[in-house]
């Protein structure tokens, strides 16, 4: 699959400009082992991190980090050909890829979040566009993106960084990568969580999480908002069911699991693997995380058939 999308781009001192982006800064003076090349790409090698300047957001705004990059040399999918089926398998960890990371900040402090889908694997040997896209959370008034080679080895040329705001008017569904088509092995929108796979097959893609669970990222919702949850998946072998729930929450900092959940889970079985259904944001809950077990989803789409006010 081809992730690149054609547009105009200039590379200007400390900045990587797109147009109708929103860009991101350089840092002053580039690290060691950071260099701009003849063609104005930075390249990074070794174990190297590139950290942009902070980056401003608002709480509950949607956003879109894209990252156009390369492995000039070191790991990725043309020189390992045992790293495809060990990305399906959730054995990654076992080759040291290259990476785009971000985390939240709040003034000069790290803001932490649980199964936060916030690492991209920089995988091939050509240009592609690596996309990641998040509802910031609350007290976050930025965010900081990191670009890591992980191996002496590695080496990693960047084209273009930058953060976009998404249109929510052209959006359909609340929640991020509804139907898992972000791009191979990019599960952004659906968290951590256990034993979790993503495959594909004549179907299409799917996270397989075995009878094992994953929570979702973060969706923000107001209470008393009717939603509307369709979903497509199949239960795990040797099970009647994936159970799909929705979690709520006051904040996007609460501890602990949920506060409230759908009354109803919702089922996919083998008779009936997809289905839909609706929901009512209970009082006092700003936040929501999508959450299933007990098989392989291939989908799920949440909508907004009402607002609360």
């Amino acid at each position: 699959m081809n992730w690149m999308k054609p547009g105009i781009c200039l590379a200007v001192t400390g900045v990587f400009l797109c147009a109708g982006a929103e860009e991101l800064s350089l840092p002053a003076k580039l690290p060691k082992g950071i260099v701009r090349n003849a063609d104005g790409n930075v390249e990074l090698g070794g174990r190297t991190r590139l950290v942009f300047r902070d980056f401003p957001v608002q709480a509950r705004q949607r956003r879109r980090l894209k990252v156009q990059a390369r492995v000039k040399s070191g790991n990725a999918l043309e020189t390992v050909p045992a790293m495809d089926q060990m990305l399906k398998q959730g054995g990654a960890r076992t080759v040291k890829t290259a990476m785009v990371r971000y985390e939240y900040r709040s003034g000069s402090k790290h803001l932490p979040t649980m199964y936060q889908t916030n690492i991209l694997r920089i995988l091939s040997t050509q240009f592609r566009e690596y996309l990641l896209e998040f509802y910031a959370i609350d007290d976050a008034d930025a965010v900081r993106v990191m670009i890591l080679t992980n191996d002496p080895k590695n080496v990693v040329e960047v084209k273009r960084a930058e953060i976009v705001p998404v249109d929510m008017t052209q959006e359909k569904t609340l929640n991020v990568n509804p139907d898992l088509k972000f791009g191979p092995y990019n599960t952004c929108g659906y968290g951590g969580g256990s034993r979790s796979t993503y495959d594909e097959d004549d179907s299409g893609p799917f996270l397989d999480v075995g009878t094992g669970w994953r929570v979702c990222d973060w969706i923000p919702v107001d209470a008393g908002d009717r939603l509307k949850v369709a979903w497509n998946g199949e239960p795990a072998e040797g099970t009647g069911a994936m159970r799909v729930k929705m979690g709520f929450h006051k904040s996007a900092h609460q501890k602990g699991y949920w506060l409230k959940t759908s009354k109803l889970p919702m089922h996919a079985t083998r008779k009936k693997p997809s289905g839909t259904e609706e929901i009512v944001v209970p009082e006092g809950m700003s936040w929501m995380r999508i959450v299933f077990d007990h098989g392989s989803l291939r989908g799920i789409w949440i909508e907004k058939i009402n607002a609360s006010k």
